[in-house]
């Protein structure tokens, strides 16, 4: 096993001794990204005419390629890691040939598909679920990149120098790595203290100005002393 990814896999599977609640919410974590990427191609199979009537999966050659090319990435995302909705998208070619080789797509079943598509995407996830779940929903969604974007143009404005902090471990933008790399001019920690600090969006950080937030993140300005969260993880 490869030195860097077993601390990685200790985050998300009890078979590397992670916790059960952490592996738990990996597995949540699968499952909000596949409804998000499987949904619409559902609205597409409703709103379409079978082709030609099932076969038993044992008989049918389609569906028996089907199994054996998905069961190993199910079982690696599930038991082991599947942090990103991108290690997910291995399987969409493959969902959307199974619903075009059962279902004769229509113009209204496609327009369907692109609306369900697109409400899923910028879908206002943070005003009607809790934080952490919202943002799960919403870093699975093309919203994201918007709001990653947004997060970055907002931490630019400020011409970061000097101590910078940021206080979040999302491996979306902005975290410590992005921000080293994109605003090279200020000393960037994950400690607290800094005159610029990046957080999660729900919390709260004492004796700090809130400049700037989004369901991605939160930016805020300090005397450069005694910033840390109030509340929150």
């Amino acid at each position: 096993m490869n030195a860097m990814t077993r601390p990685t896999f200790a985050q998300s599977s009890v078979f590397y001794g992670a916790p059960l609640s952490m592996h738990l919410q990996s597995i949540l974590r699968v499952c909000i990204s596949l409804f998000l990427m499987l949904a619409p191609l559902g609205v597409a199979a409703a709103f379409s005419d079978r082709r030609t009537p099932g076969r038993h999966i044992v008989q049918d050659r389609f569906w028996l390629f089907a199994v054996l090319f998905v069961a190993p990435a199910l079982l690696f995302v599930t038991m082991i890691h599947g942090s990103k909705p991108g290690y997910l998208l291995l399987l969409l070619p493959l969902a959307a040939s199974t619903v075009a080789a059962r279902r004769r797509l229509n113009r209204t079943a496609l327009a369907a598909s692109i609306a369900a598509s697109v409400a899923l995407s910028f879908m206002p996830y943070e005003a009607l679920l809790k934080s952490e779940t919202s943002y799960q929903f919403t870093r699975a969604t093309l919203r994201s990149l918007f709001l990653i974007e947004e997060a970055q143009q907002a931490i630019a404005a400020m011409r970061p120098t000097g101590p910078a902090s940021v206080l979040t471990n999302r491996r979306e933008a902005p975290n410590l790595r992005t921000v080293r790399y994109h605003f090279p001019t200020a000393q960037w920690t994950s400690e607290s203290g800094g005159c610029i600090v990046v957080s999660n969006p729900w919390h709260t950080i004492r004796d700090a100005r809130l400049v700037s937030r989004n369901p991605v993140y939160a930016l805020w300005r300090t005397e450069c002393a005694h910033a840390r969260p109030a509340s929150g993880n």
